[in-house]
Parts: structure tokens; sequence; C-alpha cells
């Protein structure tokens, strides 16, 4: 199926690469570590195919950044347009306080 019998690469390994490649694009200070990820893990997995792993980068980049982007950006739109519709929740409406008002006058300070 999706996932070969045997893998290519020893797990330990592979995290060893994509920890560093972590490390090193947190270290660059690029927004996302944009190129410099995906930069490490060309070199530290330069065994591989280059097409075959940059379609792989790629879709790592659009399943954990775009995705999780693309869904909250859709679920605050929905909840503005809730809001816009004047989908209020019960007992959440804004009314005055009930609280009473507690006027504060200066004291008279007096020294002795």
């Amino acid at each position: 199926m999706l996932i070969p019998a045997t893998a290519a690469i020893d797990f330990v390994a592979l995290s060893v690469i994509f920890v560093f490649a972590t490390l090193f694009g947190f270290a660059s200070h690029a927004p996302g570590s944009l190129g410099v990820f995906d930069a490490a893990m060309l070199v530290g997995l330069g065994q591989f195919n280059r097409e075959e792993l940059v379609a792989g980068l790629l879709l790592f980049r659009l399943l954990y950044f775009v995705l999780p982007f693309a869904l909250a950006l859709t679920t605050l739109g929905l909840r503005e347009l809730w809001l816009m519709t004047g989908g209020v929740p019960a007992g959440c409406e804004t009314r005055p306080s009930t609280l009473p008002s507690v006027a504060v006058e200066p004291s008279a300070h007096t020294e002795s």
C-alpha cells in the first residue's frame, strides 16, 4: 500500500535528521523556518530521490501549516457570520450592570 514493508531509513536516524533540521530552522529566525528546514532535510536525506523528497516536504508543509490555518480561518469566519446574524446565546447579551454603583469621595486626611 502506501507504506513499504521495510523502511529505507532507520527511525532513529530520521528522527535525528528531523530534529536537527527543526533546530536549524529555529536558529535561522526565518518565518516557519521556510527554506532552512527544507534544505536541511534535503541534505540530511541525500540518499533519497530529490523529487520524491521535495514532494514529501511540500505535503508536510501543507498538512502542518496550510491545513490548520485554513481550518482556523473557516472557523473564525463562521463564528463571525453567526455573531453578525444575531446568534448570541441566551444570557450573554450585554445589559447594564445590576451592581450598585459606589461613589468614592476623597477622604479628609488630617495629619496629627
